[in-house]
């Protein structure tokens, strides 16, 4: 036997062998693969080509493929198929009807090869056959979704429904077969295409706010979601991409904003009602020390009485000092009371607006006969947020509990507002010892007009103002029931070096 003759015989061996590899895989495939000729004879067929056909391996072996598996009206046009010169390196894929034993018509793609040894007489094809009844059923209910749906594989658009066309302004046959990436549809940071790949690989799915382009160029925002899926009959992973323009949400959200804002501002004017006899007698304070101070200068004055140049430099910085006190206290009040949509954060001593709120209820409370105990947690950690809101939130608490207070009219009446720190929270509690909330609203007490009040005492947003503050500065509030009589609210706010992690963002970062 000559080098060259075994060396025929080794590759012999070699093939038989690649042969009964592929065999096997084919065999276990639950993809149907099936191999004929030109003719109609059907060569091999492995067991998912059987379930797929509804034929056994008996019944195959002795049929025409042409006359049996092609539908009637469709025969003729297999040739077509074929005309195009193949070689062992290209491909054909083709969607088509193939009819079941039992009649019924099972929409199929087909991805043909011709065997490299083939006859070039009769040639033998062979290829994977995929039944593309679900993936055309998921086509068919996609188009009765409200939003633009894309449905791709990697490097290529599959399909895409009306809605589509109508947002982009791209027709369906100028984007499917075509890669994605050659169009400007979505734009993405390259930080979310990082997240979008992360995402879909964890989870399979991904959703987010993005700007997509239209075909003329301009840009419109929309909410993005994408959704991997798996065809049990073909390797690799589907995607469907669904979104919709949110510019009119984007329009009334901002507006519901502004509505909420001004809204807010309301309460805070009530609020000022309320601290009124307080602010009253805070400036009052002050007012009555320089009316002293200047009397008795005037009274130096008239009397000629001679007054050291240091003592009036004295007295006047006195006055200086109080004039500047009530002045901070007109600016606090203004403040208080501005529409601000974007109120400037900073660290703040959750204790100190304890201390400066109830000092401005204290005259207002006495007159209602209100005990107030105060236990601050000392050396509390800072919280990042303004100073002015961090008030209106507790003023508000503090002036619920009195209104249900006066509604309940014992006599040992009395708030409670204490402080600590959990973890990375700061916690404040304002409780008092009333009636407690009303079963039928504690779970919605926080929302907009839900009050017990009367007309007279306000629209029921005191405690919706709170809660949107509070959330908005990336903390927690809850209200309950007291098991001795009485309502408790308690708020979470994350520590200053902890904000991140909080969540907090500004009060207009949600328009």
């Amino acid at each position: 036997m000559t080098v060259d003759q075994k060396q025929q015989i080794h590759e012999l061996n070699e093939t038989i062998q690649h042969l009964q590899m592929f065999k096997e895989v084919v065999d276990c495939s639950a993809n149907p693969f099936a191999a004929g000729y030109k003719d109609g004879r059907i060569s091999y067929w492995n067991r998912a080509f059987e379930e797929l056909t509804g034929y056994s391996s008996l019944e195959l072996r002795d049929i025409n493929w042409i006359d049996t598996l092609v539908p009637a009206y469709l025969r003729g046009q297999e040739t077509a198929l074929f005309a195009k010169p193949f070689n062992n390196h290209n491909k054909t894929s083709f969607d088509k009807k193939l009819l079941h034993k039992n009649g019924t018509e099972v929409p199929i793609k087909y991805t043909v090869r011709q065997a490299g040894y083939a006859n070039k007489d009769c040639p033998l094809y062979y290829g994977f056959v995929t039944d593309t009844s679900k993936e055309l059923a998921l086509q068919e209910a996609l188009h009765f979704i409200s939003h633009a749906v894309i449905l791709f594989k990697p490097g290529e658009i599959m399909w895409v429904n009306q809605i589509f066309s109508d947002l982009t302004g791209y027709s369906f046959n100028e984007v499917v077969g075509r890669d994605y990436r050659s169009f400007n549809l979505i734009g993405l940071s390259e930080e979310q295409v990082v997240e979008i790949a992360q995402s879909t690989d964890r989870t399979g799915k991904w959703r987010g706010n993005v700007l997509a382009c239209h075909k003329n160029g301009s840009t419109f925002p929309c909410q993005l979601s994408i959704n991997s899926i798996q065809n049990e009959n073909e390797p690799g992973y589907r995607f469907i991409i669904m979104f919709s323009d949110i510019s009119e949400q984007l329009k009334l959200r901002q507006e519901q904003n502004r509505l909420q804002e001004q809204a807010a501002a309301m309460q805070r004017l009530a609020s000022l009602s309320t601290m009124s006899a307080g602010i009253v007698h805070e400036i009052a304070q002050p007012l009555n020390s320089i009316k002293v101070l200047v009397d008795g200068m005037l009274y130096y004055y008239s009397r000629d009485y001679w007054m050291p140049s240091s003592e009036v430099y004295q007295k006047l910085t006195e006055v200086s000092s109080e004039l500047h006190r009530i002045s901070e206290i007109i600016r606090h009040m203004r403040s208080f009371a501005r529409v601000s949509s974007n109120p400037q954060l900073e660290p703040c001593n959750l204790n100190d607006s304890v201390i400066r709120t109830l000092k401005l209820l204290r005259r207002q409370l006495a007159a209602h006969d209100i005990r107030v105990s105060v236990e601050l947690y000392p050396k509390l950690p800072l919280v990042y947020a303004n100073p002015n809101r961090l008030d209106e939130v507790i003023i508000n608490l503090v002036a619920n509990a009195m209104q249900e207070l006066d509604k309940f009219g014992h006599k040992n009446r009395e708030i409670s507002c204490s402080t600590w720190l959990d973890e990375n929270f700061v916690v404040l509690v304002v409780s008092d010892n009333a009636a407690g909330i009303d079963e039928s609203v504690l779970d919605s007490i926080f929302e907009p007009f839900i009050t017990t009040k009367s007309v007279r005492q306000g629209m029921g947003l005191g405690l919706s103002v709170v809660h949107t503050i509070v959330t908005r500065l990336g903390g927690q509030i809850s209200a309950c029931n007291r098991d001795g009589g009485g309502a408790t609210f308690t708020v979470k706010l994350p520590v200053f070096k902890s904000r991140l992690e909080g969540g907090i963002r500004d009060e207009d970062s949600s328009s």
